[in-house]
């Protein structure tokens, strides 16, 4: 037998054995991403396969402890969306009608070497990744850290539940995620006040409140990114955390975790 024959037997018996060692996949490229994707990097054609929204409450203005969590969150925020998931960022905002203001709403394209390259290449793929998705977060952090402050109005849950009547938030969505990044005491002129003491779910039932925030966060993992204030320390109880979990349980929640804060027995 000759040696070409020899050695075409011999390739074959490699690709037999490298199909039948790794599967025939490993011989198949990776299909090229041919969604039709809009500016910021959604799908025209299909929902975000998550959504994960974060409210930003600077009502009070932040310390600089207060920036520092919040740039971690940014990271981890950016880090942590699914391609083709979505990301917003909201800014608790008075002057607004939807006591809102958008910073950030973008999906994550996928970067050539998976959903996030810490070190992108010079390929389509991954600049289109870098524009649509990873530097606009660092917009969004530079307006979250001048939010809209306010010293006598501060709508958390009505902001929430204007949040939860978005499209794009939509129950719909299997995967959904809020981040609430804020000291928590809700603020409603001749409406509700966490200022005045006394029990907190009573007065809130006996007020117009519960009425006007009616969030629909049913099957909603919750994180509550408790900032400390200590001008506020008589307010910021175990009590008062005890109805913020009664409220988002309220509304639907999965899940409730503080972030910032030991718990009690925790």
């Amino acid at each position: 037998m000759s040696k070409k024959v020899l050695l075409g037997l011999g390739i074959a018996a490699v690709a037999a054995v490298t199909i039948g060692s790794f599967g025939a996949t490993v011989l198949t490229a990776k299909p090229a991403d041919t969604a039709k994707r809009a500016s910021n990097g959604c799908t025209l054609d299909r929902r975000p396969v998550s959504t994960t929204v974060m409210l930003v409450d600077f009502t009070d203005a932040p310390t600089a402890a207060n920036i520092s969590q919040l740039e971690r969150i940014f990271r981890d925020l950016r880090q942590s969306i699914p391609k083709d998931g979505k990301a917003i960022v909201a800014l608790l905002d008075v002057a607004a009608e939807s006591n809102l203001s958008m910073a950030l709403q973008v999906c994550n394209p996928g970067a050539k070497n998976g959903d996030f390259a810490p070190r992108p290449g010079p390929s389509v793929q991954d600049q289109r990744w870098l524009q649509n998705y990873y530097r606009p977060f660092d917009e969004a952090l530079k307006a979250a850290k001048t939010s809209p402050t306010s010293s006598d109005r501060s709508p958390i849950m009505e902001a929430i539940t204007s949040l939860t009547q978005r499209a794009d938030f939509d129950g719909v969505i299997a995967n959904r995620k809020l981040i609430v990044v804020s000291d928590g005491l809700q603020l409603t002129p001749k409406v509700y006040s966490q200022f005045k003491g006394g029990d907190l779910w009573k007065s809130f039932e006996k007020s117009r409140l519960p009425a006007m925030t009616q969030a629909d966060l049913t099957n909603v993992e919750v994180t509550f990114v408790y900032l400390l204030r200590p001008e506020y320390a008589q307010r910021q109880t175990e009590a008062h955390r005890a109805f913020l979990r009664r409220w988002f349980e309220s509304r639907g929640a999965r899940s409730l975790v503080f972030r910032g804060i030991r718990e009690e027995g925790s």
